[in-house]
């Protein structure tokens, strides 16, 4: 699911919670890395968590979307 595509998701005022290497950390190789949960933009090796205080769940996304939100 692409939560940019939500209404009720948050698009400013996200807290950056932490920075995971897909690669290193979760012990992916390309073409296992995740998607961004608010694009939906396929690969993303760093993956950042962000999290809402109007948010029930953190999110996972790449470093384009973090920056963004």
């Amino acid at each position: 699911m692409v939560l940019s595509k939500t209404p009720d998701v948050p698009r400013k005022g996200w807290n950056l919670h932490d920075v995971v290497d897909a690669r290193d950390e979760r012990g992916l190789e390309y073409g296992d890395y995740e998607s961004c949960q608010f694009c939906g933009k396929d690969q993303i090796r760093w993956v950042h968590i962000l999290q809402h205080p109007g948010y029930p769940n953190m999110i996972e996304v790449g470093c384009d979307c973090a920056e963004k939100l």
